[in-house]
C-alpha cells in the first residue's frame, strides 16, 4: 500500500508490482488521515505501507501492518512502514502508527521509519512496535532535522509515545528505537515518553538518541523497563548542545513497578455530599488519596490509587 501525491504537473510511475516513484524536483502533495481512517495490511505474511508527501497529518487514525495467526511462509518478516514526509508530521487524537505481532504469528515483525522535517505526537497517539508471539518486535527509526515533540494524554489515561514491547509471555525480542536529529531538538513533556519493555525472558530494546537539545519536563519519560527475567536495554543519549530536565509530576511513584492494586474508576459514582469527618481532619486538611501511573501503566492505560496522604 502507498499513498502519495504531487502539488504540480509529473509522472508517477511504477516501480516494481507494488511500489511507485515519485519525480525528482516536483513539489510533492500533503498526504492527509483523519476522521477514523484506517489503513491496515496485516495478514498473515504481512504488507508494506509507504507514504510519500510534503507535510503528513494524522487524526484519529490508524497505519496498521504487522503479522496476524495464521499458516504463513517459513520465516515471514513483516513488511514495513516507511514514511517520507518532506515537510512536517503530526500524529493527533489518538492516531496510531502501529507494526505488531498479534498472538500466534510465525515470524518477525517489520520495521517503522520516519523521516521528516519535524515531528509531532500530541493526544495520546503513539508509534509503536509490539510483539505478543514468539518472533522479535520491529525497529523504529526515526531522521528530522526540526524540532520533534512528544506531549500529552486522553482523559481514559492514553500517555503520547514512542514504544517497542515484548508483550506476551512467550515473546520474543523488543525491537530498538533510535531518534537522529542532529540539527534539532526533542522535547517530551506532559508525560509523553519513549520506552521499551519486555515482560518476558527475552530482552527489551534499546534507545539510542542523537540529538542538538534534548528537553524533560513536566513528567516527560525515556524509559526501558523490564517486569520479567529479560534485560532492559540500555540508553544511549548524545546531545551536542544541552540536556534540559525540569518540572516535576506527582503521576509517577518512586519505584516503577510496585506490586499495586489497580482499580477501574469509570463506574465510581460521583458523591457531592458533605464529608462528616471534616471536623476530624485537622488543619492540613482531609487526607487524599493520590492517582499515580507506573511507566507500565502508562504503556497499558491503567490507573492505580495510591497512598493516602495528610
Amino acid at each position: 500500500m502507498e499513498l502519495g501525491g504531487l502539488s504540480s504537473s509529473g509522472t508517477v510511475t511504477r516501480a516494481g508490482a507494488t511500489s511507485v516513484s515519485f519525480p525528482d524536483g516536483v513539489q510533492r502533495g500533503d498526504v492527509s488521515l483523519t476522521n477514523g481512517s484506517l489503513v491496515d495490511v496485516t495478514s498473515v505474511n504481512g504488507g508494506t505501507i509507504a507514504i510519500n508527501g510534503a507535510n503528513f497529518d494524522m487524526s484519529q487514525s490508524t497505519l496498521q501492518a504487522g503479522l496476524t495467526s495464521g499458516t504463513s511462509i517459513p520465516d515471514a518478516v513483516a513488511g514495513n512502514i516507511t514514511i517520507n514526509a518532506r515537510g512536517n508530521t503530526n500524529l493527533i487524537d489518538k492516531s496510531l502508527i502501529a507494526n505488531d505481532l498479534l498472538t500466534s504469528a510465525i515470524g518477525n515483525g517489520g520495521n517503522i521509519q520516519l523521516t521528516t522535517s519535524a515531528l509531532t505526537i500530541t493526544g495520546g497517539s503513539r508509534i509503536q512496535t509490539v510483539t505478543n508471539s514468539n518472533g522479535a518486535s520491529g525497529d523504529i527509526e526515526i531522521n528530522a532535522n526540526g524540532a520533534i515533540d512528544i506531549s500529552g494524554f486522553t482523559e481514559d489515561g492514553l500517555f503520547s509515545g514512542i514504544l517497542t514491547r515484548s508483550a506476551a509471555d512467550t515473546s520474543g525480542f523488543g525491537g530498538n528505537i533510535t531518534i537522529n536529529n542532529a540539527q534539532g531538538s526533542l522535547n517530551l513533556a506532559n508525560r509523553g515518553f519513549i520506552g521499551t519493555v519486555t515482560r518476558t525472558s527475552s530482552n527489551g530494546g534499546a534507545i539510542a538518541l542523537n540529538l542538538n537539545n534534548l528537553v524533560l519536563e513536566s513528567g516527560g519519560q525515556i524509559v526501558t523497563a523490564t517486569t520479567n527475567i529479560g534485560n532492559a536495554g540500555d540508553i544511549t543519549i548524545n546531545a551536542s548542545e544541552s540536556v534540559t530536565i525540569s518540572g516535576e509530576s506527582r503521576d509517577f511513584v518512586p519505584n516503577p513497578f510496585l506490586d499495586l492494586d489497580t482499580f477501574d474508576l469509570n463506574p465510581l459514582e460521583f458523591i457531592n455530599d458533605p464529608n462528616p469527618n471534616v471536623a476530624e481532619s485537622g488543619p492540613l486538611g482531609i487526607p487524599y488519596v493520590s492517582i499515580e501511573r507506573t511507566p507500565e501503566q502508562i504503556i497499558n492505560g491503567t490507573t492505580v490509587l495510591g497512598t493516602a496522604e495528610n
